[in-house]
């Protein structure tokens, strides 16, 4: 069994590297909010030419993304509840509020991704 020392050890280094791995999108977030960039239309284009503005206006990536972004706040909110209710109760509050900083991030960087395209 994993003694409660390592495990916080290793939920730390796995927050450590989610922390690590969103530096880039605070600050690609930081120069959008300081620019105040619009979307710019996006066409599609490949080795047999460029698609055609109907095509990409019917083009739809909002089933696929909010399921991405329900699944990922779900984690958030279970996650946060999960350690609400064992602060009291268990040992492993700190991994669970952890664990709960892991979601909270993951979720705030898919929002701004999501609302980025």
């Amino acid at each position: 069994m994993v003694s409660d020392g390592s495990l916080q050890v290793a939920v730390g280094t796995g927050l450590a590297v989610i922390a690590l791995c969103s530096l880039p999108a605070v600050s690609n977030i930081a120069t959008r909010l300081r620019r105040r960039e619009t979307k710019q239309e996006i066409i599609y284009e490949d080795a047999d030419g460029k698609s055609t503005p109907e095509a990409v206006k019917a083009f739809s990536t909002k089933v696929p993304k909010s399921v991405v972004l329900i699944s990922a706040f779900s984690g958030c909110a279970f996650s946060i509840a999960i350690a609400l209710l064992s602060t009291h109760t268990e040992s492993l509050s700190l991994e669970n509020w952890l664990s709960s900083a892991a979601w909270v991030s993951q979720a705030s960087q898919l929002g701004f991704y999501m609302s980025r395209f």
